[in-house]
């Protein structure tokens, strides 16, 4: 449903979006993610002049002197966020450039109000996968955000392709006045770089399958750090032994190990045990039992919260968690078989 919202109701949006008490402070941090919003299959032009913040002195946005936002768009880019202040949230940014998300609408800067209804619903990607908002999702480095409403699942594959992976240029200065702040994992690798690489080959993924010299410089980039060696043999496996979907989430671990320290989505790791037990590699299937739990413990409640706030959120959520907790239960009880059934369940239903 579509409807003008009365002047003094987008007053009452705006200042509940502008909320700035968990932000630190400006220049806390310098980071970048690219996003695109849709509105029944047509993309928002954010490179309009309106939408953005003037540049500094020099003509850069590197010694952070436009205070008056915590995160805005500069330079007639429409495609890239600038984040200066840790906790910045999706959005507060969006409050920024006049646009004003709710739990069920979202508010353009022309006072034009999109609501779910029969006619069309909101709905959120970050790095790919579903979400059930972002509104106070924080805008994470080179994260790659699609909002859209009114679309088919065919038009959100194109959508989702047309999402940018410029943010990765634009975030080697770190915070303002610091160095690069990446993600302290133990052992050297450059973030961006990483990040870089995993995009690359996610675009190369949309048109082939990947081989094992498409992985040659991933492998390059994570071999001096442990847990990132660690998740780039085991896609390189994947690779070897034709598990194409089972690859993929392999490198969106090590995308969001060298980018956030962790993977916290069990429904991959447990899938993966079946194959690792079909194929008599039982260190590699504990080892993803032990990181599926681990991650089991930080998703749930995260996931469990986002449900009881949005019923849509997460369909089947009680069943999978049922079902990832009896895979951790049998795998280390020794039933095998059981272990295989939950993981294949997973395979086809599992998700974060």
């Amino acid at each position: 449903m579509r409807k003008i919202f009365p002047a003094l109701f987008l007053l009452a949006l705006a200042a509940g979006c502008v909320q700035q008490q968990n932000f630190g402070a400006f220049g806390s941090t310098h980071e970048h993610a690219d996003f695109k919003m849709y509105v029944n299959g047509q993309a928002l032009d954010f490179s309009q002049a309106k939408y953005q913040e003037p540049l500094g002195p020099n003509g850069t946005d590197t010694n952070c002197t436009n205070e008056s936002t915590l995160a805005h768009l500069h330079g007639g880019d429409g495609d890239v966020v600038h984040k200066h202040a840790t906790g910045v949230t999706w959005g507060y940014f969006f409050s920024t450039i006049g646009i004003n998300l709710t739990d069920n609408c979202i508010v353009l800067d022309n006072g034009t109000a999109f609501c779910n209804s029969e006619n069309g619903k909101w709905r959120y990607f970050v790095n790919g996968r579903e979400t059930g908002a972002v509104r106070d999702t924080e805008i994470k480095n080179l994260d790659r955000v699609l909002i859209t409403y009114g679309a088919n699942d065919a038009q959100i594959s194109g959508q989702l392709a047309s999402v940018t992976s410029k943010a990765a240029a634009e975030s080697t200065n770190g915070a303002c006045g610091s160095g690069n702040s990446s993600t302290n994992v133990t052992g050297a690798f450059d973030k961006d770089a990483i990040a870089q690489e995993y995009f690359r080959l996610e675009g190369i993924a949309q048109q082939r399958n990947l081989t094992a010299k498409d992985l040659g410089m991933l492998g390059n980039l994570t071999s001096e750090n442990g847990k990132l060696s660690d998740a780039y043999n085991e896609a390189l496996w994947m690779q070897e032994h034709n598990y194409t979907h089972h690859m993929e989430h392999a490198l969106g671990a090590v995308y969001y190990i060298a980018t956030e320290g962790s993977w916290a989505c069990p429904a991959d790791p447990l899938s993966h045990v079946g194959i690792f037990l079909e194929a008599n590699e039982s260190k590699m299937a504990a080892d993803s039992i032990a990181e599926g739990r681990d991650a089991l413990a930080q998703w749930e409640p995260k996931a469990v919260a986002m449900k009881a706030q949005n019923p849509d959120t997460y369909p089947g959520l009680g069943n999978m968690l049922s079902v990832m907790k009896k895979e951790i239960s049998d795998f280390m009880a020794g039933d095998y078989e059981g272990a295989k059934q939950g993981a294949k369940y997973l395979e086809q239903n599992g998700y974060c």
